[in-house]
C-alpha cells in the first residue's frame, strides 16, 4: 500500500490524550500524520508529545513560519483525509460558518480532502440547536461525523458527546483512504490466526490415526457433551476437512485481501453471521468449564465484514474485545453452547453466509447443581 497522508486537527478538549493514540495507530500503520493543534489543545498534550510519535513536526502558531514557504497551506495541499480528533462544538462552529482565525480553522477552510470529524463536547452542547445544524450543514458539505457511546462525561454529565472509540476512529479513516494496511488489517489478522490452528488440528487428526484417539466434543447437535470415538473412516474425512479448510483460508487470503486493500464494497447487499468468543457450561451457582476465548478472530472478520459493507449478525459468547460501533450490526449474546447453537440456528434463514469463529466448551455437566 502506498503511503498516505493523514491531517489530524486537534481542539481544546479533555479528550486530546487519545488523540495521541490515533496517532500512534496511523503512523504504525504506514501513514504519514501531520498534527494541527489549537493553542487550547495544547494545554492538555503538549506538541513534543504528537512530534514524537509521529515523526513530524506539529504546527500550533500560525504566524510562526519558518523560510519562504507557507507550510501550514503545503500541510492541507498533501492531505489525503483531513480528521479533528476531538473537534469541539467551538471548532465544529467555525467549519460552518468558515471562520479561520487559528491555524486549525485556518487550515480547514483551505482544505479539499475528505473530513472527518470526531465529536467530543458536553452533552448540553452537542444537543444544542446551534451545534445540531452546523453538524448538518457539514453533512451536506460532505463532511463525516463520528460520534461515540453515551457514557459519563468529563464535567459528570451522562449521556452524548464523548468521543468514538480510537479503533473505530482509525477504522473509518482507513476506509476513507480507501485502502487497509497490511499491518493493522483486520481480514489478515483473522487469517493469520486461523491457519496455525488449522495446522496445528490437521496435525492432531494426523497423528491420532493410529492410536484411535478418543474424542470429547460437540460432534454434531445431537451429541452435545458426549464422549465420541472416531472410526477410522471419520478420521480419514476429518483430515480431509482440515485440508480444505486450509486451502479455502488460503484461497480466501489471496482474494478478500486484495478487495480489501481497494477498498471494495462487495458484501454490501450481503448479511453475514459470524460466531465469536468462547461459551462457559456451569458446573453449580459458582463454577463453570469454559476456555480463554477472547473474541478477538472473530471480531477482526466482523470488522472486515463491515468494511467490505455487509451486515453482521454477531453471535458472542464470552469476549474480552470491544464491539464495533454500527448500525450495520446485530449482536445476540449466547453465554452457553446450547445457547449458541440455537441463536446460529434461528438466525440461519436470515443470513447469505455463516463464519464460524467462536470456541464453544468442550465438555457439560450431566447434572448441574444448585
Amino acid at each position: 500500500m502506498s503511503k498516505k497522508t493523514v491531517v489530524l486537527g486537534v481542539s481544546g478538549g479533555i479528550a486530546v490524550y487519545k488523540a495521541c493514540d490515533l496517532a500512534r495507530k496511523l503512523t504504525r500503520a504506514g501513514h504519514k500524520v501531520n498534527v494541527i493543534m489549537t493553542k487550547e489543545a495544547t494545554k492538555f498534550v503538549a506538541p513534543l508529545t504528537f512530534a514524537a510519535l509521529t515523526n513530524n513536526k506539529v504546527l500550533v502558531d500560525l504566524f510562526a513560519e519558518e523560510g519562504g514557504d507557507i507550510s501550514h497551506i503545503q500541510v492541507v495541499q498533501n492531505a489525503d483525509v483531513f480528521c479533528i480528533v476531538p473537534a469541539t462544538a467551538n471548532i465544529v462552529a467555525k467549519m460552518a460558518c468558515g471562520i479561520a482565525d487559528d491555524i486549525l480553522s485556518t487550515c480547514l477552510l483551505a482544505n479539499v480532502a475528505p473530513v472527518l470529524i470526531a465529536v467530543a463536547t458536553n452533552t448540553a452542547m452537542l444537543q444544542n440547536p446551534a451545534t445540531q445544524h452546523n453538524m448538518e450543514t457539514l453533512k451536506k458539505r460532505g463532511a463525516q461525523f463520528i460520534v461515540g457511546e453515551c457514557g459519563v462525561l468529563a464535567c459528570g454529565a451522562n449521556g452524548e458527546g464523548r468521543l468514538a472509540k480510537t479503533e473505530d476512529i482509525f477504522a473509518k479513516i482507513q476506509q476513507m483512504l480507501g485502502s487497509i494496511s497490511k499491518k493493522e488489517e483486520p481480514m489478515q489478522m483473522a487469517l493469520d490466526m486461523a491457519m496455525p490452528t488449522a495446522g496445528k488440528s490437521l496435525a492432531k487428526v494426523e497423528k491420532s490415526v493410529g492410536s484411535a484417539t478418543v474424542y470429547n466434543q460437540n460432534y454434531g447437535a445431537a451429541s452435545y457433551g458426549k464422549t465420541v470415538r472416531f472410526t477410522q473412516t471419520q478420521i480419514d474425512d476429518q483430515i480431509e476437512a482440515y485440508k480444505k479448510q486450509i486451502s479455502a483460508l488460503q484461497e480466501l487470503q489471496a482474494t478478500s485481501i486484495a478487495g480489501l486493500l481497494d477498498g471494495k464494497k462487495d458484501f454490501s447487499e450481503k448479511t453475514i453471521l459470524v460466531t465469536c468468543g468462547g461459551t462457559s457450561e456451569p458446573i453449580d451457582s459458582v463454577r463453570v468449564i469454559t476456555n480463554h476465548s477472547s473474541g478477538k478472530m472473530g471480531m477482526a472478520l466482523v470488522k472486515a465484514l463491515l468494511m467490505r459493507g455487509a451486515k453482521v449478525i454477531l453471535i458472542a459468547g464470552h469476549i474480552s474485545v470491544d464491539i464495533p460501533e454500527s448500525e450495520n450490526i446485530e449482536v445476540v449474546s449466547a453465554t452457553t453452547t446450547q445457547a449458541m447453537f440455537e441463536a446460529t440456528q434461528s438466525n440461519l434463514q436470515k443470513v447469505d453466509g455463516c463464519m464460524m469463529a467462536a470456541a464453544p466448551s468442550d465438555y457439560k455437566v450431566q447434572n448441574q447443581t444448585d
